[in-house]
């Protein structure tokens, strides 16, 4: 799936439900276990919003994003 994430196939994908909100709650069974940045999470539910310009980000003048076969190449090596 990460692979998808990259080239944004996921969007298309039939088992993936990708809506626009600025805030939702998860439910399901409490047993799920939920992961933040690959750290445990809370348990089910889980209300998520989105809190405008709470992230910064600083980077050099000039700076551009990285193109696909960069960012392949460091998750692949």
């Amino acid at each position: 799936m990460t692979l998808l994430m990259l080239l944004r196939a996921h969007i298309g994908a039939k088992n993936v439900l990708y809506k626009r909100a600025k805030s939702i709650t998860v439910t399901g069974d409490p047993a799920i276990r939920t992961q933040i940045d690959g750290d445990p999470g809370p348990p089910l539910p889980v209300h998520i919003k989105i809190i405008p310009g709470a992230v910064n980000c600083m980077a050099p003048r000039g700076a551009r994003p990285l193109g696909l076969r960069t960012r392949i190449k460091r998750i692949f090596g």
